[in-house]
């Protein structure tokens, strides 16, 4: 059995050819064509309207948030710091409001700085290490962008757009990529206890009497000492705490008049408070 499809698009081409001329579609393509593009151009005049009153919106509130924020046309000219993607959220990646000052992004970026940055990581293990890498790339990156002006008003500009676009269309908004969130993670840190103990001390100093021979006061030298101290385990909650052993080697100059003093600030026993 043959099986036959009626295309009626093609079927009025094929009358319009017969009784017009090849002329005359092609005449008449040519109009759809023009009227197809003018609707393009009218709906992305819309779109351009659309985000350009967003764009006028949040620079007019920005100026109240933060007294430093000066918009600029050569704003929309300069190089950006960071290669952002208009679909992540990184005002949630430093966990800022999107009218933030930028004293306000400094702070938070440094806030985090205490957990996230290498230089913290010490006691991590090896897993720990690599999640708190990626992260801070994310948060160096957030914050090469939004404590940049002309790069934030770029990145700004294009989310409005991107949002601008939908409404015009009668779509619903673009999901954000998912990324970083640091109001959640401190909220997880909070819970955890680690937050707090981030933010503290890690421990009290103590004084303690070490006796060495006398000659290392006379041509200098090195005294080792072991000590053991009570640390925090980790992400426990309630705190836990075990026992830690240390060496500590004190450094003796050639010519040190007794008694000599050596301190290692912050190496005592942890505590809740």
């Amino acid at each position: 059995m043959a099986v036959t499809t009626f295309d009626a698009n093609y079927s009025q081409t094929q009358s319009t050819l017969a009784h017009f001329g090849e002329a005359h579609v092609n005449a008449r393509n040519q109009l759809n064509n023009v009227g197809d593009r003018n609707f393009l151009n009218e709906r992305r005049r819309e779109v351009d309207d659309a985000a350009f009153a967003k764009l006028t919106k949040r620079d007019k509130k920005r100026a109240q948030t933060d007294p430093s924020f000066t918009p600029r046309d050569e704003d929309f000219s300069a190089p950006v710091t960071y290669t952002y993607d208009p679909s992540v959220n990184y005002y949630k990646v430093l966990g800022v409001e999107e009218y933030a000052s930028q004293d306000e992004v400094k702070a938070a970026y440094r806030k985090l700085s205490l957990i996230y940055h290498p230089d913290k990581q010490t006691s991590l293990s090896s897993e720990e290490k690599e999640e708190y890498n990626a992260i801070f790339i994310e948060l160096k990156n957030a914050y090469s962008l939004l404590a940049d002006n002309p790069s934030r008003r770029q990145y700004d500009y294009w989310r409005d757009r991107d949002i601008a676009r939908s409404e015009v269309r009668g779509k619903t908004p673009p999901n954000e990529t998912a990324a970083f969130n640091a109001a959640e993670a401190l909220q997880r840190l909070r819970e955890q206890g680690v937050l707090a103990a981030a933010q503290k001390k890690p421990s009290a100093t103590v004084e303690l009497n070490i006796f060495c021979k006398l000659e290392k006061f006379v041509n200098g030298g090195h005294k080792t000492v072991e000590r053991s101290r009570r640390v925090r385990v980790r992400f426990s909650n309630p705190p836990e705490y075990e026992v830690e052993y240390r060496l500590f080697r004190i450094h003796i100059p050639r010519g040190s008049v007794p008694p000599f003093e050596a301190r290692f600030d912050g190496q005592g026993d942890m505590h809740d408070d």
